[in-house]
């Protein structure tokens, strides 16, 4: 089921949260753009791509696009500083952005205009598209812990590729966002300034904190809670939820729901011997606890195989509600 204002309303669940301004890429200004590629400068490790394919691809796109309309007046010191710095070698691409310094286009126009309608396309898919390939790349080993069977953590593919899943689905909705703690980056650009310098770093952030549990891969142990009360599980479009918030970003106790009767939960394994071994002996108000946690940290949705579970609990009154 679906929670938006207030209503429920049956969805496939194969189509859960397709929400594009999830991922629609943030448009920096100028500033907040050279904090973000100093910050990638001093951090290589983080990027998936090399630094120009990063920067000519998440954050130049949106600025373009912004700018096609009218809407940027800093685009000239964005080229110079970029091309100046030597970040954007590529010599069609520079071209084509220093003729794009010489017109904009009228707002009425740019429907019809291919180069810009890629340009805006870019803004919402790109990052939409490497989550669905991450995505992709887990569904096998998902379908085996569906059949209980977690031998695959084991392994180093199903390691890396189902801790990356969690940690690219823990920062997935904009709700991220809000839960930063770096007074510092507040401080210098602001709350909406410091939300787009993190949304545009999302990708980089996901892999540094990945690599670091790659690293640590020993302490770790994925584990399957199996929901035998009559009270089931339910979802929603932040489906991994971590249950203590207040520790390092870097130490997760990860709960994700992965069926109204399963869940799989990762975190260190010391933690799971000292705090948590009560998921393998799940009681109703356990349960209950836990979807209260999947509402608190939904953005605008929540799911369950049915409105009863829903309403009778009341899960409406948790989390954001728009």
């Amino acid at each position: 089921m679906k929670r938006e204002k207030e209503d429920c309303i049956t969805v496939n669940i194969m189509n859960v949260a397709q929400e594009r301004f999830f991922y629609r890429l943030p448009v920096l200004r100028f500033v907040e753009l050279k904090f973000a590629i100093e910050y990638l400068e001093e951090h290589p490790d983080c990027l998936f791509d090399n630094l120009e394919l990063y920067v000519s691809s998440v954050i130049l796109g949106p600025i373009l696009y912004s700018y096609g309309k009218g809407e940027y007046n800093e685009f000239d010191q964005v080229v110079d500083y970029l091309t100046q710095r030597n970040i954007l070698t590529n010599a069609d691409f520079v071209r084509h952005l220093k003729e794009l310094k010489l017109v904009v286009l009228p707002s009425e126009t740019l429907e019809q205009n291919e180069d810009f309608k890629e340009i805006e396309q870019d803004t919402i898919m790109t990052e939409e598209r490497i989550n669905c390939d991450v995505e992709n790349s887990v569904w096998p080993y998902l379908e085996c812990a569906y059949s209980n069977d977690l031998s695959f953590f084991e392994t180093q593919d199903g390691f890396e590729k189902m801790t990356l899943y969690l940690i690219h689905q823990l920062f997935r909705t904009p709700k991220f966002l809000e839960l930063s703690k770096d007074t510092k980056l507040k401080s210098a650009f602001g709350e909406d300034g410091c939300k787009r310098i993190l949304k545009a770093l999302r990708l980089p952030l996901v892999s540094c904190i990945h690599s670091h549990i790659v690293s640590r891969q020993k302490d770790f142990n994925l584990y399957l809670m199996d929901n035998s009360t009559n009270l089931e599980f339910i979802t929603g479009d932040q489906p991994v939820v971590n249950l203590d918030s207040a520790r390092p970003v870097t130490d997760f106790d990860i709960f994700f729901p992965i069926s109204p009767t399963k869940a799989l939960f990762f975190c260190k394994k010391t933690r799971f011997d000292t705090i948590y071994s009560w998921t393998q002996e799940l009681t109703r108000e356990r349960v209950n606890s836990l979807n209260i946690k999947i509402c608190e940290s939904s953005f605008k949705q929540i799911y369950a195989s049915n409105e009863r579970i829903i309403k009778e609990r009341n899960y409406f009154s948790y989390g954001i509600i728009d």
